[in-house]
């Protein structure tokens, strides 16, 4: 058969476009670049095997005359020539699919942590959070506030994830079904600042009671927090183990309530010389430590404890609930908490971590 006629022939065109001698390369491509779901549209249309849709019968039956090889030839292609068009479409519809996918994933992630103000002013979550972004690609927004207002934030469904430190407001808000898997993440400790004047005399001691006892006595000027944070409560347990409600007592104006964070309580107490307790993170990273000196430490009832409490799924189905639970489970891993132990200030070291040994 000439040259020209071979090209042109039915079976040559099978063989050369779609047959078994078809372009290995081709194969080879299909087999190593298209994703599998691809590579099934292509088989489930059947564009890999015209050739033996077309011309099985003509080998099994050689005595057919050229003429119906070639008609059977054309009324297959016919039938099959609607295929490509529907696979293209198929394709189509994969490709947006997988581009939707990977847009998905590398779109921002982030989510909301609400968050003691001690662990924000202090500057350790500012020190830490990159950490866990960069590793994570998981963005954290940070909203600081007292513990109580930030367990109402979660309670919300305003945040994803819980930091605080106040075992009673945090048991609460467990009891209630908000929270659940507490676990402490760090610890460090509450101590009594004020002025270097010292008026009711406590420079010294260890008991944190007594020296609220002292300072009611002597109608010293004393900054109260107010915010229904974890220091504000830990302050009104120990006037209540004192016996003292200083807001009740006769000539009450030494006692300011401001009603506002650490960093201002700490401001305020700077200005007027009074004193206020604090926890010593935020007071070692004040900058105020020569203006109000640490007066009394080293009371247990002075102990400052950090929980992460991720939200109960059966009461708040936040979208973001694997997002906060990898934040919280990297707090707990040997990378956060070492992390947290590594952050100091002027040399000191603020925080201890303690989800292997909780205090």
């Amino acid at each position: 058969m000439p040259a020209e006629a071979l090209e042109h022939s039915p079976a040559s065109r099978s063989n050369v476009l779609l047959g078994p001698n078809r372009c290995p390369e081709a194969k080879t491509a299909i087999g190593a670049h298209f994703p599998r779901c691809l590579t099934a549209v292509l088989d489930g249309f059947g564009l890999h095997d015209l050739d033996r849709r077309c011309f099985n019968s003509g080998r099994q039956h050689r005595s057919d005359r050229a003429g119906d090889d070639e008609r059977r030839f054309v009324v297959c292609a016919r039938a099959q020539v609607m295929r490509p068009r529907l696979f293209f479409s198929w394709l189509l519809v994969v490709l947006l699919w997988h581009a939707s996918i990977a847009a998905e994933q590398s779109a921002p992630q982030s989510i909301i942590l609400a968050t003691t103000t001690s662990l924000d002013n202090s500057g350790l979550l500012a020190k830490i959070l990159p950490v866990f972004t960069k590793e994570t690609g998981i963005t954290v927004d940070v909203v600081a506030q007292g513990t109580g207002r930030a367990l109402q934030t979660a309670a919300r469904d305003q945040a994803d994830l819980v930091l605080a430190h106040d075992p009673e407001a945090e048991q609460e808000f467990i009891t209630e079904g908000h929270g659940l898997d507490r676990r402490q993440i760090a610890w460090n400790d509450f101590i009594v600042v004020g002025p270097r004047s010292d008026p009711a005399h406590i420079g010294g001691g260890r008991d944190a009671v007594g020296a609220l006892a002292a300072i009611a006595s002597a109608k010293a000027l004393f900054v109260s927090r107010g915010d229904k944070s974890g220091t504000d409560a830990l302050e009104h347990r120990l006037w209540r183990f004192a016996g003292i409600d200083p807001a009740q007592t006769i000539d009450g104006s030494w006692y300011r309530n401001i009603g506002a964070g650490m960093a201002a309580a700490l401001a305020a107490a700077q200005s007027i010389r009074a004193y206020t307790i604090t926890d010593r993170g935020t007071w070692s990273s004040s900058g105020k430590k020569g203006d109000l000196p640490v007066l009394v430490e080293g009371d247990p009832r002075l102990l400052n404890r950090y929980d992460v409490i991720l939200l109960n799924p059966a009461k708040h189905p936040v979208p973001k609930q694997a997002l906060a639970r990898r934040l919280a489970v990297w707090l707990l891993s040997p990378e956060g908490q070492a992390a947290i132990g590594a952050y100091e200030v002027d040399g000191e070291q603020l925080f201890h971590p303690s989800a292997a040994f909780p205090k």
